[in-house]
């Protein structure tokens, strides 16, 4: 009915003084109140225990050889700090990506034995179906419960759950789209290639139902006042809608 919510040892750390080989002896170094001198609240002065694995064979000293404690004794059961897991079921509009997950409180209190607690790093809510979600999302999510019975949640029935989600794009490749010239005596000149390959991106529902022939993709150079024999000059696209861009030319 009681445990030990915090203790403080002073010094945290002690210096050994022996010989290398009975230095080597040594397990571990502790200390060991009783349940009566926890329950007086009281600042302890106590002996070090120590573990070997067999006898030392010359002198081995403890630099200090007691040390102090302090520790809280409280009564009702240990707690613990674990974080909220958001369970998600479906996916999203296929224009959007989920892109954060938020809850509060992001972390909820649970009460049990020591031992079953150190077994549990966070607490499920209940699964939240997100299929075709095309916006951000605020809603209270109940908390799954617990599998181990010994173990309970302090005060926290439900959390509020926001969603947000990010626009994605989708791409597509067109190949081999003419260039055409523009500019004043465009006659007098050929291009070399004479064609391109064009990247288009859109959002994926709106490529999915693309009719390319309604894209009105065109590409082009300008040689208006050019004057040399032989010129490299940048490929101009464009499209009739303004729902799509060219991303790679």
């Amino acid at each position: 009915g009681q445990y030990l919510e915090s203790v403080e040892v002073i010094p945290k750390e002690i210096n050994v003084k022996g010989t290398e080989r009975d230095l080597a002896k040594i397990g571990t170094v502790s200390l060991a109140p009783t349940f009566e001198e926890l329950e007086a609240g009281k600042e302890l002065l106590l002996p070090l225990k120590m573990t070997q694995s067999e006898p030392f064979e010359g002198e081995v000293t403890f630099e200090p050889p007691q040390v102090k404690m302090n520790a809280t004794l409280v009564r009702g059961l240990p707690r613990k700090k674990v974080a909220v897991n958001v369970r998600l079921g479906g996916k999203p509009f296929m224009d959007y990506a989920v892109q954060s997950v938020t809850t509060d409180p992001a972390e909820v209190m649970l009460e049990g034995a020591k031992s079953k607690l150190n077994a549990v790093s966070a607490v499920d809510t209940e699964t939240v179906d997100i299929s075709n979600l095309s916006s951000d999302q605020t809603m209270v999510v109940p908390l799954r419960s617990l599998k181990d019975k010994g173990i309970s949640v302090v005060d926290v029935k439900a959390v509020k759950l926001l969603i947000k989600l990010e626009p994605i794009a989708a791409q597509r490749q067109f190949l081999n789209i003419p260039v055409t010239l523009e500019g004043t005596d465009k006659e007098k000149w050929t291009v070399n290639p004479a064609s391109v390959n064009v990247t288009v991106e859109a959002s994926p529902s709106l490529m999915e139902r693309l009719n390319p022939d309604a894209l009105g993709l065109r590409v082009h150079v300008d040689v208006s006042n050019i004057f040399l024999r032989t010129v490299t000059l940048p490929v101009r696209a464009a499209l009739a809608s303004d729902d799509f861009r060219v991303v790679k030319i």
